[in-house]
C-alpha cells in the first residue's frame, strides 16, 4: 500500500529520517552579482504551492532573478530542473485567481510562452500603449521626411 510505518513496529532512525524526507522539495537558484545563490527557506515552505505563491507575489526578487528551479525528493532519488513546469503552475494559478500578474511575472511567463490570465483592463491598456507607440513612430517618420 505505502511505505508507512507499521503499527506495533518501533521505527529505526533510518526509517524515521526516510519518512521525514520522503516528500517533494522545490529550491530556487537566483542570480546575484556575486554568483548564483539559494534564498533561505524552511522545509515546510519548500513546496510547489508556496513557490508559486512567492513568484506571483514577487517575493525575494522573483521571478526576475530566477536562474533555475530544482525539484527533488531525497528518498525517491529524484532531482530535476522544473522551470517550465513551475511557470505553467504560476500561469494556471493566475487563471484560478482571475488576476493579471505583476509585469515582472508576465515577462517571466512570456519567456515560457505561458497563457496567463489577462483582465480586460490589462488588455485595453496594452492596446492603448501599442496605439500610442504606433502614433509616435508615424510622427517620427513624418518629422524625418520633412527634414
Amino acid at each position: 500500500m505505502g511505505k508507512g510505518i507499521q503499527i506495533g513496529h518501533r521505527p529505526t532512525q533510518a526509517e524515521m529520517t526516510a519518512a521525514k524526507y520522503d516528500r517533494d522539495f522545490y529550491v530556487v537558484f537566483q542570480k546575484h552579482a556575486d554568483g548564483t545563490y539559494m534564498p533561505e527557506t524552511s522545509m515546510v515552505s519548500a513546496t510547489l504551492d508556496q513557490l508559486v505563491t512567492d513568484i506571483i507575489g514577487t517575493e525575494i526578487g522573483m521571478p526576475s532573478n530566477i536562474e533555475s528551479i530544482v525539484h527533488f525528493n531525497p528518498v525517491a532519488g529524484i532531482s530535476r530542473i522544473v522551470d517550465r513546469e513551475v511557470a505553467d503552475a504560476v500561469a494556471e494559478r493566475t487563471h484560478e485567481l482571475r488576476k493579471t500578474p505583476h509585469e515582472s511575472v508576465i515577462d517571466w511567463l512570456e519567456q515560457w510562452s505561458c497563457d496567463f490570465y489577462e483582465s480586460d483592463e490589462y488588455l485595453n491598456q496594452r492596446a492603448q500603449d501599442h496605439l500610442e507607440g504606433l502614433a509616435d513612430y508615424r510622427r517620427d517618420l513624418r518629422m524625418m521626411a520633412a527634414e
